[in-house]
């Protein structure tokens, strides 16, 4: 979960998120109650076309590698199983050379695996860089908007309406422009639930 300010945007757990926004709450009575708000990140993520190009885009680098890489997983393979059929007729030193030559492919194409995660990991990085800055920046506008001091990501937080919370989720979705995909209405748990991190961040 991510707790955004006009200033900063910071990683906190759900729980503690919360208990800052309850103790704010529970503060001196004169001093000035904290505003807060909360949005479903995903959930206006998912919607935004820059979102679904950038995926897009990805699945086809994806592709590509994956691609290459099992060509040359094929090679090696049929390059082991030559040596393996053939590996009696030769000589000691040659069958020796030879071993070391596969095994050297091998390390090879292991480290063109690791290579290639790294440039996929790097090109999801340049892809979703401006989509989540144009996010960060219409959520930073609604909030300035409506006064708020903070904002909580997370997929679902039902039970801090009753905190005073404001989702702005619409209010962001309407401001980038894109339409929110109804959703069935949700029962409000009784209690807070165990949470991970909200999706979708940086």
């Amino acid at each position: 979960m991510q707790m955004t300010s006009s200033r900063f945007s910071l990683r906190f757990p759900a729980l503690a998120a919360l208990a800052a926004f309850a103790l704010a709450a529970l503060g001196p009575p004169a001093a000035q109650a904290q505003q807060a708000g909360y949005i479903n990140q995903q959930a206006v993520l998912a919607q935004m076309p820059e979102m679904q190009q950038a995926r897009q885009q990805l699945q086809q680098a994806i592709q590509s590698e994956r691609q290459q890489l099992q060509q040359q997983q094929q090679d090696l393979q049929q390059q082991m199983q030559e040596f393996q059929q053939q590996g009696q007729m030769m000589s000691e030193q040659n069958r020796q050379q030879r071993r070391q030559e596969l095994q050297q492919r091998q390390q090879e194409l292991q480290q063109s695996m690791q290579q290639r995660d790294q440039q996929i990991a790097q090109r999801r990085r340049e892809l979703m860089r401006p989509v989540f800055e144009k996010f960060q920046n219409a959520l930073n506008a609604v909030a300035a908007e409506q006064n708020l001091d903070f904002v909580v990501r997370d997929q679902a937080l039902l039970y801090v309406s009753d905190m005073g919370m404001v989702n702005i989720t619409e209010d962001v979705a309407a401001r980038l422009g894109v339409e929110l995909q109804q959703q069935p209405p949700q029962q409000q748990p009784q209690q807070p639930r165990g949470m991970g991190s909200a999706g979708g961040g940086q």
